[in-house]
């Protein structure tokens, strides 16, 4: 059942609740549901071995993320993407347009790895980009759905400095 989807109990499911339930309630006429559905490209960032490195030296670790999130949010901005959430070493954004999704992570990769030749090396954070684009349940600064969890994978699998885009982006980038 949908986000916003009515959903009346089965045969089966109200014989089981027995005397308990005399009537089906149907939903209010005014009920709106929280947020939106839209097909949206979503794309998640992280810090290769982000766990190590804090265990090696956390405080130049953290303002090494700080330096690289303001880059990145920045780009994402600029893009016409929205950041949704920063997570510990990763954000999540989402954009309206696959292409701009692309193009952004693409401009955060190369964008870092110019950074990175005019940097101490134990200063240099390999970021790891996934997209994808799906149907996704959007609620102010929430997005939920498979959508969601497929960009997540996808992060997982790109190589340090690199992007990770899903099939159905690509057919259509």
């Amino acid at each position: 059942v949908g986000a916003g989807a009515w959903h009346e109990p089965s045969g089966r499911a109200k014989r089981n609740l027995g005397d308990c339930m005399t009537q089906t309630i149907p939903p209010r006429e005014d009920y709106r549901p929280l947020g939106q559905r839209m097909l949206a490209a979503i794309m998640f960032t992280d810090v290769a071995g982000f766990s190590r490195l804090m265990g090696e030296h956390e405080e130049r670790t953290m303002k090494a993320m700080a330096r690289d999130l303001r880059l990145i949010m920045n780009l994402c901005e600029e893009a016409k993407g929205r950041v949704l959430k920063v997570m510990g070493d990763g954000v999540l954004g989402l954009f309206h347009s696959a292409v701009q999704a692309v193009e952004c992570a693409r401009e955060i990769q190369s964008q870092l790895a110019e950074n990175a030749r005019t940097l101490p090396v134990e200063e240099v954070l390999h970021h790891r980009i996934g997209i994808h684009l799906g149907d996704v349940y959007v609620h102010e600064n929430e997005v939920m759905g498979e959508g969601v969890n497929i960009a997540a994978r996808l992060q997982t699998e790109a190589p340090p400095g690199g992007i990770c885009i899903s099939q159905a982006l690509h057919e259509v980038v």
